[in-house]
Parts: structure tokens; sequence; C-alpha cells
């Protein structure tokens, strides 16, 4: 037999055998620009580094519209392709390529929306935690208010926590746009079976500078006593002027 006869079936092989590569590796870097995405908008928001963009004056409802807007694109988009493997793997006749793919871009779609909604979406709850033997142990909020004002360039806001076994913990906060609205100064009080405080200190913080209803201010905060970290809380974005956060 020639030589040459020989040559067909290797040559298929290698081309299966690639294809079958070039597939795991695309997959594998879709699910790496996810997992990097989430980390860097998760780090990103952590810091404070997004204030340009979550001080952006715009209301609560507006932005939660626009969260569920870019959900939407993201899942069409990832749909999309996942329908552009589905009819190419058919007409090629490579079913189980295309059912693998088909249910990653699925996979991958559902792990976008989640991540995108997790990292920017927040919490919406107040909370407090306490640092204790190294650990952030929670604390049962009982009762929430916030009472505040715009003043110029400033707006003030004090958050009051109802803690368990009657204690209470008094957040003042003032915010100053330089330009870009920053926490300018913060300090705290804790009343219980003993008093403390300490200052305040930004992880998150969301400000919207609000045209209708008023200034809204949440995030996440770090409270210090003597250089140590003491607290740990969440201030539901809600407009400073509405005492209750219900």
């Amino acid at each position: 037999m020639a030589p040459g006869l020989l040559a067909g079936p290797p040559t298929t092989i290698c081309s299966s055998h690639s294809h079958r590569s070039t597939l795991l590796l695309r997959l594998v870097l879709s699910f790496l620009c996810i997992v990097l995405a989430y980390d860097g908008i998760a780090g990103e928001a952590e810091r404070g580094t997004l204030r340009l963009v979550l001080a952006y004056p715009i209301s609560p409802s507006a932005r939660i519209a626009l969260r569920h807007l870019i959900g939407a694109c993201l899942s069409c988009t990832i749909g999309r392709r996942a329908w552009h493997l589905f009819s190419t793997e058919m007409r090629r006749g490579g079913r189980l390529q295309m059912m693998a793919q088909l249910s990653t871009s699925r996979v991958l779609s559902l792990v976008t929306v989640v991540v995108w909604f997790q990292a920017c979406g927040g919490s919406d709850e107040p909370a407090v935690e306490t640092w204790i033997d190294g650990n952030w142990t929670a604390v049962v909020v009982n009762d929430y208010t916030i009472a505040g004002k715009r003043d110029g360039q400033k707006t003030s806001a004090v958050a009051t926590y109802e803690l368990q076994e009657g204690a209470q913990l008094r957040v003042e906060l003032e915010v100053s746009y330089n330009p870009q609205p920053v926490l300018s100064g913060g300090r705290w009080v804790y009343t219980g079976e003993t008093r403390s405080a300490g200052i305040v200190v930004e992880r998150s913080m969301k400000f919207f500078g609000g045209q209708g209803e008023g200034p809204s201010l949440g995030g996440r905060f770090r409270l210090d006593e003597d250089g140590q970290p003491r607290f740990r809380i969440v201030l539901p974005l809600r407009p400073v002027s509405q005492p209750t956060w219900r």
C-alpha cells in the first residue's frame, strides 16, 4: 500500500484533538475572565475606589433599574453566543461537544449575572459586627434610624443602632465634596455595659446627591478604637432625611 494512503486518518485525528483543545482553552479562559472580573469589581468596591461611579447623582430606583438592565444585557450576550455554538456544532455533527459548550455557556451566563448583583448590589439591611478574639461576630440589631441634612458642600448624618440588651451604637458621619463625595469626618460612641468611642474608617461608601428626596448615604464602615478595629457596620442606602429604614 502506498505511503500516501495512510496520511488521512492521522490528519483527521490531529484536527479533532486540536478542535477539542481549542474548545477547552476557550472555556477555561471564559471562566477565568469572569473570576477576575468579579475579583476586580468586588475589590475596587471594597476599597471604595469606585466612588466616581457610585456617587453619580441618580436616584436609588434608577440605579436598581440600571443593574437589572446590565444583567439582562449580559445574559442576552452570552445566550447569543451559546446559540451560535449550538448551530455551528449541529452543522458539524458534533453533538457531544455542542452539548458541553451549551451547558457551559448557560452556567457562565448564570454565574455572570449572580456575580454582577453580588458585587454591585450590596446589602440593604443594617448590620453590626464586633471584633472578638480575631473574628467578626454578628450583633443583633433591634432597630435602626438615621437623621441628617445637607448644608452647602457638606452632608452630616447620625445613624443609631439599637442593639441587644439595651446597648446602643451611635455613628456620626460627615461627607464633603472635594469635588467628589468623601468621608471627611466620622466618630462613633457605643453605650452598653461599658462605654467606648473612636473614629470611623470608610470601606465602601455610597452617596447620592439627591435632587428631589435629598442626599442618600450608605455603605460599609469600620469603627476603630485606639487604632484597633472594634465594630464593622452596614448602612442601608437611604435618604438621610428619612428616619426609618424600612
